[in-house]
């Protein structure tokens, strides 16, 4: 598991940039369609590669982020 652990970083970038570049190749073809479908793709290998715990405690807490904002904005 700690070579998982030390790997996860340089996994997590590849599947970023290969996606991205990817996206941004199919964007500039005006393949509207294979652009989503390619950040879909890269979207779930980043959350397989992550750990669904991990992805999903960092959407918890962009959501208590966003309440705590709009809680503060009542004064």
């Amino acid at each position: 598991m700690d070579i998982y652990n030390a790997l996860k970083p340089v996994l997590l970038g590849g599947v970023v940039l290969i996606a991205g570049g990817r996206a941004i190749g199919h964007y500039g073809k005006n393949e509207t369609k294979a652009m989503w479908v390619t950040i879909l793709i890269g979207a779930l290998v980043y959350f397989f590669v992550n750990g669904p715990a991990n992805t999903l405690n960092a959407f918890s807490g962009l959501m208590n982020t966003i309440l705590n904002f709009i809680q503060g904005l009542g004064g």
